[in-house]
């Protein structure tokens, strides 16, 4: 199955439609035949095992009777899973049939007590989690805030700090927003409230120079600006200027609410920087999260922190794999 997917995103692209599928004969043993389409053309084509799709007819308002056709797909995949409702969960949640496949094999043979736990098990063994930054003796950690413009990289700078001060860290930050009034930066306000040293950088020269002068706090967290991400002109500044700081480490913030297209577009287009982990913000703002799933799973990007509101104190928490699991079979809630 996992084959023939592939097929069908070779062929139609990322986001083809699924809309049947079938066991065939393949030689001495039985393959899978997918029937699929990519919702921007008005051609229909079907994969078996990885073999190249073949013509069929149909158009776009077939699409809607295909709903119910990708649903029999996932209950074909999870029988005893699609009998509890549980399958409808998974697709409402937005999980994509790859990660599904790879959630099924990761079920086979696994002993729990009902599906949903299996279920629960199998989602934290998927996703990848970073574990929470940790001082080194006589070594200062560095680390850049990096993701599109809004994501809360500068509010999220300011929980991490808070979050490291509650364990005795000293903490030292840098801005690389350039164009930022005094009465605007939000560093710059908070930096004597929380007693934090604080630099302004615009370029690879100020910024080693800023990290030479922060020489004391156990870690030192640069903020970064936001870019469209057509604009490689402002990209290659940011990796030229963060590649002037040794040993720096490089998370990427997403919008939670973002849709699963855009944020892997996202992880293309900073991986030109360079990137260690993921951050998902905004999870308060979302009601749909198997994205984040597909997001994490897909670019192998360990996840070190979520946020999910407006406390500045306890907002901000470590990127756990069976916190994002929770969040797929039961949601979002403001006691999470």
């Amino acid at each position: 199955m996992s084959e023939a997917l592939s097929a069908v995103r070779k062929s139609l692209g990322p986001d083809a439609w699924i809309l049947k599928s079938r066991n065939v004969a393949a030689g001495n043993g039985v393959g899978v035949e997918v029937t699929a389409m990519n919702e921007e053309a008005d051609e229909v084509g079907g994969a078996a095992r990885a073999i190249e799709p073949t013509a069929a007819s149909g158009s776009l308002k077939d699409v809607q009777e295909g709903i119910a056709e990708v649903r029999a797909l996932l209950h074909w995949i999870l029988p005893g899973v699609a009998r509890k409702g549980l399958t409808e969960k998974l697709l409402d949640q937005g999980l994509s049939p790859e990660v599904i496949t790879r959630l099924a094999r990761a079920m086979e043979g696994m002993e729990a007590k009902d599906d949903r736990e299996r279920i629960f098990s199998a989602l934290s063994r998927l996703i990848p989690c970073a574990e929470e930054i940790q001082p080194k003796a006589g070594k200062q950690q560095r680390l850049a805030l990096v993701g599109p413009t809004g994501v809360g990289k500068t509010t999220s700078i300011i929980k991490l700090t808070v979050r490291l001060a509650q364990k005795a860290r000293r903490v030292g930050w840098i801005s690389l927003e350039s164009g930022r009034t005094v009465g605007g930066d939000l560093l710059a306000s908070y930096c004597g409230i929380l007693d934090v040293p604080y630099r302004a950088a615009h370029d690879r020269e100020t910024l080693a120079r800023a990290c030479e002068q922060l020489s004391s706090p156990d870690f030192v967290l640069v903020d970064t600006p936001g870019f469209n991400p057509r604009d490689k002109n402002g990209m290659e500044e940011l990796a030229e200027a963060l590649a002037a700081v040794s040993d720096l480490k490089r998370m990427l913030l997403l919008g939670a609410a973002t849709n699963g297209r855009d944020m892997a577009d996202w992880v293309e287009v900073y991986r030109k920087v360079g990137l260690d982990s993921l951050v998902f913000t905004k999870l308060d703002e979302c009601r749909y999260f198997g994205p984040l799933v597909n997001t994490a799973v897909g670019s192998g990007l360990p996840l070190s922190y979520v946020t999910g509101g407006q406390d500045l104190v306890n907002d901000l928490q470590v990127g756990r794999p069976d916190f994002l699991a929770s969040l797929i079979l039961t949601g979002w809630s403001n006691d999470d």
